[in-house]
């Protein structure tokens, strides 16, 4: 799954987080999963668009990409 995610991601050059759940069909802690496993393995990095301070870890207001993408 993580290969589709950096698939999605090189594709369209950024998506949030509901968009990616969307187009994977995952449930919401398995994606959360592969996302921070990515993050952690320095594939994959965010920019925070929230506009406010979400009380948990505001991956939701965070659009994703693909380093050198």
């Amino acid at each position: 799954m993580k290969e589709y995610i950096l698939h999605l991601l090189y594709k369209d050059k950024g998506l949030t987080f509901d968009e990616i759940l969307k187009k994977t069909n995952l449930q919401r802690d398995d994606l959360l999963q592969a996302i921070f496993n990515l993050t952690n393995e320095n594939k994959v990095h965010y920019i925070d668009l929230s506009l406010s301070k979400c009380s948990i870890c505001k991956i939701c207001n965070k659009n994703f990409f693909v380093k050198g993408g």
